[in-house]
Formats: structure tokens, sequence, C-alpha cells
């Protein structure tokens, strides 16, 4: 235990010396220690990686297969395997056609695609759920490389 003593009893008073309890101190720090370690751990995994057309000067420079591009647009979606497929599926009454973009993901799976990059390209005025939508269609399809841009490919 810590203490702390000051002079000694001066004109009869109380003393005022007294032990500071460290143990509940220290478990208090340990709690708070333990909850930041656990919330930057969730952070980590909540995450969605970004990604920007062009390169870095640092970039990697092997030659890796071509990314499938996904442009969702308020008109419709658009998806481009680099090599050639095009599907664009219309939007139906201002809604994603979610099944028709799992149907185009599954057939890209099927055609060995799985192992390229998904890069998620959203206009400015789509709402969040929609983005997520397509997002869940390519991740329930088993393609797991998905990366959110910001430009229109």
């Amino acid at each position: 235990m810590a203490a702390v003593q000051l002079d000694g009893n001066k004109g009869g008073k109380k003393s005022v010396d007294t032990e500071i309890a460290l143990i509940p101190f220290i478990d208090l720090l340990l709690c708070c220690v333990m909850f930041l370690l656990v919330t930057a751990a969730w952070s980590h995994m909540a995450r969605i990686d970004t990604a920007t057309r062009g390169g870095t000067p640092d970039a990697d420079t092997s030659v890796s297969p071509p990314s499938i591009s996904l442009q969702v647009a308020g008109t419709g979606t658009i998806i481009e395997s680099g090599d050639g497929h095009r599907e664009v599926i219309a939007a139906q009454d201002g809604q994603q056609d979610v099944t028709a973009l799992r149907t185009v993901f599954r057939r890209y799976a099927t055609l060995g695609l799985r192992n390229r990059a998904v890069l998620v390209s959203p206009d400015d005025d789509i709402e969040y759920a929609v983005v997520i939508e397509a997002m869940d269609a390519a991740l329930g399809e088993g393609f797991s490389g998905l990366s959110v841009t910001d430009s229109v490919l």
C-alpha cells in the first residue's frame, strides 16, 4: 500500500495521515486498457477497404488479374469483368434488382472469376443501403476482395 504522511500532529488535532488503496486503482486501469484493446479490434474488423484509380509510385508491379468493376447508379448497376464481360442491370421502380445482380455474380463465379478484386463505385446520390446490398450480393456468391472506390469506373 502507498501512504501519504504529513508532518506530525500539532495541537492535538486528528491525524491527516492516510493510505491510498492502489489495488482498486490498478484494477480500474486494467479494465480501461482491456476496453480500449477490444474496441480497437472491433473497429479493425468493421472496416471497408477503399481504393483509388491509378496507383502510387510504390505500388506493386506484379501482374494480377483485372478487377471486376461494379458501378452502382440511380438508373441501375453496371458490372464489368475486365476481360470483355459487361452486364447492365436496370433499376426497377427506383429499386436495385438484387436477384439479377446475384445471378451475374453467380455466372462470374462459374467462369472462375472469384479470385478477382471487386471495386465498388457508387454514384454520389446513392443511398448507403443500396451500396451494401450490391456488396452483399458479391459476398454471397463468394467474392471476398471488395473495395469501395470514389471514382467512376
